[in-house]
């Protein structure tokens, strides 16, 4: 699996990519966030409609966040 040549963050270790639209890295080192540390960088190729990289970093608490907001998507 390779880094999509969009992808704007070669500092990132590449976890994941999806459909060359989605890729998930891993943060050298941890980012300081509201009493937290993000530690992974999501970004989504938007250049299609938005003509950017739609990039967030997270922590695990974000991630729970996004997987239980998700799964409304998924089950109905």
């Amino acid at each position: 699996m390779e880094k999509p040549d969009w992808c704007p963050h070669p500092e990132c270790i590449l976890k994941v990519q999806s459909q060359d639209m989605m890729c998930l890295g891993k943060l050298l080192e941890p980012s300081p966030y509201n009493n937290d540390f993000n530690t992974h960088r999501l970004c989504l190729d938007t250049r299609e409609t938005d003509d950017c990289v739609f990039d967030l970093r997270l922590n695990w608490s974000d991630a729970w966040n996004m997987m239980r907001l998700l799964k409304i998507v998924k089950d109905e």
